[in-house]
């Protein structure tokens, strides 16, 4: 993540911990993903779209009136409609109201302290980024990848509730916890245990690649899942039939694939494997608690 000069050996960088700078981008990367995700999400778009006050005194008709203080006026700037409550509320329309007004007073506390948030972490990394120890493009990039997967995951996961993807497209019916069909049963366990853990997912999705070998002519590739967790992005892969040469051929090209693009387990790929239908659950939840921990681990984990 650190980006210093050719030489290594820039005096800018040797007041600067490497782990200290890494820290800094890691939590600017997320309050900006948390602001950018809260000001395109559902809920904000409806704290948006409903101005609710408690403003005393009206002017209705030019005439200014008195409004008793448990009267609401609703706005609805979508649709330019403006509803005066002239009426004593019941007591369960004013809880509604107040549960709104709530909502939006929480939605504008919030937006500020991200946006506070932003601001702050973009102030700490600008020394480093006029001296070149890190570089902004970069991490604007990542921000990006990493906003982009969370709303692929989102409307992934509200197709997929909705059955209108990844339904009986295989030939056995393994449906998982969040609607998805998948190819077998260890994959559906293993998203189960994901959902269980509430770790944003995405089953087999399109990855492009941007260096391939004679040996892969394909310019993408499809990880069996995507997931995020601690502001990473990490691809992971079951593996099966390890005595079989074919299959363990097969296998490695595809890891040389993953690397040439930048993709290395023990950094942003872990890999498990397992054969035929045995599956280890509980050991495979504890390899699960670990990735979540921000352990990655290198080696490839037998989990039968």
């Amino acid at each position: 993540m650190v980006d210093g000069n050719k030489d290594g050996n820039n005096s800018n960088s040797k007041s600067y911990n490497s782990e200290y700078i890494n820290l800094c981008v890691e939590a600017y990367e997320r309050a900006a993903i948390a602001l950018k995700y809260f000001e395109n999400s559902k809920e904000a778009l409806i704290a948006k779209s409903f101005i609710i006050t408690k403003n005393i005194k009206r002017n209705v008709n030019g005439n200014t009136v008195t409004v008793p203080k448990n009267f609401l006026e609703i706005i609805d700037q979508k649709n330019g409609r403006k509803i005066k409550k002239r009426k004593l509320l019941r007591d369960s329309e004013l809880a509604y109201y107040k549960e709104q007004l709530q909502h939006k007073e929480a939605s504008r506390i919030l937006m500020k302290e991200l946006t506070n948030r932003v601001t702050f972490w973009k102030n700490i990394l600008n020394p480093l980024i006029k001296k070149g120890i890190i570089n902004f493009s970069n991490i604007s990039e990542s921000i990006s990848q990493k906003f982009s997967l969370l709303n692929d995951i989102e409307k992934h996961n509200a197709e997929a509730r909705s059955g209108t993807v990844n339904q009986n497209i295989y030939n056995d019916k393994i449906i998982t916890l969040n609607n998805e069909n998948v190819r077998s049963k260890n994959e559906c366990i293993f998203a189960n245990l994901l959902h269980f853990h509430k770790i944003p997912y995405y089953y087999e999705k399109k990855l492009n690649i941007k260096t391939f070998n004679k040996y892969y002519q394909y310019n993408f590739i499809k990880p069996d899942f995507t997931i995020f967790v601690n502001n990473k992005i990490i691809y992971i892969e079951i593996l099966g039939i390890a005595d079989n040469k074919d299959y363990s051929d097969h296998w490695k090209v595809r890891e040389s694939i993953y690397a040439i693009n930048g993709i290395e387990r023990g950094k942003n790929l872990a890999c498990f494997s397992c054969s035929g239908n045995n599956i280890d659950t509980a050991l495979l939840n504890d390899w699960i608690v670990k990735i979540k921990s921000g352990d990655i681990p290198a080696e490839i984990v037998n989990i039968d």
